[in-house]
């Protein structure tokens, strides 16, 4: 075989093995958005699947500072969800905030790859209306 021909076909199959693990990848991190309610009425059919939620932050949560853990719950308002995440909290982590989690779900937790928060209320802007005031708009 010719020296041209092996590494063309050297090329093929590095090329090949990259393209599965690039699709495999893909796959694996196109989580599946569920609800909290989903992940607790069926459990079993989503354990060790990538999967994305949230929920409320409920009061009792314990942040570890030696092994930089957070444990912690969510909630939908009717049912709660243990989440369980290796990392830092986030800055505006507190109680009632809607949290967004990416992880998996083991034994009862969610495991959490990341969390995110959301706080609308910080990025709306104020409006005031006063009554007495000219209306630029009107004509």
């Amino acid at each position: 075989m010719k020296a041209n021909t092996k590494v063309t076909i050297a090329a093929l199959i590095i090329i090949a093995t990259i393209a599965v693990m690039m699709v495999t990848g893909f796959l694996n991190m196109s989580g599946r958005t569920v609800t909290i309610e989903q992940v607790l009425a069926t459990g079993v059919e989503y354990e060790g699947k990538f999967l994305r939620t949230e929920g409320q932050l409920m009061e009792g949560y314990v942040f570890n500072v030696k092994d930089i853990t957070l444990e912690f719950q969510i909630t939908d308002g009717e049912r709660i969800l243990n989440v369980f995440y290796k990392g830092f909290q986030p800055d505006n982590f507190d109680v009632g905030i809607d949290v967004i989690l990416t992880g998996n779900y083991q034994e009862d937790v969610f495991i959490a790859d990341s969390v995110q928060t959301r706080c609308p209320s910080t990025y709306e802007a104020e409006v005031n209306y006063d009554e007495d005031a000219e209306n630029p708009h009107e004509q």
